[in-house]
């Protein structure tokens, strides 16, 4: 499987981002980390893109300003043009397990030894409503109740085909593949129980809750050895 790269979406708040450059130092991310700016406008945060821009273990690609869902879109389609067939999605204000990333990796490559037409891998979903086990720890999601986007494996080559549609209902991200994935049955979302990633946010731009997992495997866990 080619190298999965990971995708953090900022915008404006330089500490939120300085926090989440040291949480995936701390569970050995792979680098470099492409760092995607939604138009900030913060000079604190400017400037540490501006060093950030020095440092090779990132790639900082500013865009302007078009609200998340949008960019989220526009995150997508850049990997999909780079020949990607995996990236990982991640949020400034989450927090991980260790060894999130290998873990979920390995899932993946299960699953596809299985057939299966993966079109995201979540490692977390704030409604664990699951019922049918596919492989350990992991689940083929088929309620309706699935949210949150802080850590997702996505293949955009599958996802970009069919999520424009949802948008077009005004959907958010996690409706949109919540929708595309039990409706139109185009591809198949999987998510890990318990959560190896969680959205520790208590305020946005958009006044959005936390999602917080109950079942969230923990910061001192290692998901290699206890999964």
């Amino acid at each position: 499987m080619k190298h999965i790269p990971i995708a953090l979406l900022t915008y404006n708040r330089a500490e939120l981002l300085k926090q989440s450059i040291a949480e995936q130092e701390r569970v050995n991310s792979p680098y470099p980390i492409y760092i995607f700016d939604d138009g900030s406008t913060e000079e604190s945060k400017l400037t540490l893109l501006n060093d950030l821009e020095k440092d090779n273990r990132f790639i900082v690609i500013r865009w302007k300003h078009r609200g998340y869902k949008n960019q989220f879109l526009e995150i997508m389609r850049f990997f999909k043009e780079q020949g990607y067939r995996y990236y990982v999605f991640i949020e400034d204000d989450a927090i991980f397990s260790i060894n999130w990333y290998d873990w979920g990796c390995g899932r993946l490559r299960d699953l596809e030894s299985f057939g299966c037409n993966i079109g995201v891998f979540a490692l977390y979903t704030g409604h664990p409503i699951l019922k049918q086990e596919v492989l350990p720890h992991v689940f083929k999601h088929t309620t309706e109740h699935f949210y949150g986007t802080c850590c997702l494996f996505i293949n955009p080559q599958i996802i970009d085909e069919y999520i424009y549609q949802a948008y077009d209902r005004g959907w958010n991200p996690d409706v949109a593949i919540r929708e595309m994935s039990l409706n139109r049955s185009k591809f198949l979302l999987f998510v890990a129980s318990p959560t190896l990633a969680q959205h520790i946010g208590n305020e946005s731009l958009l006044g959005a809750p936390p999602h917080r997992s109950g079942l969230f495997l923990g910061q001192d866990k290692d998901a290699l050895n206890l999964l």
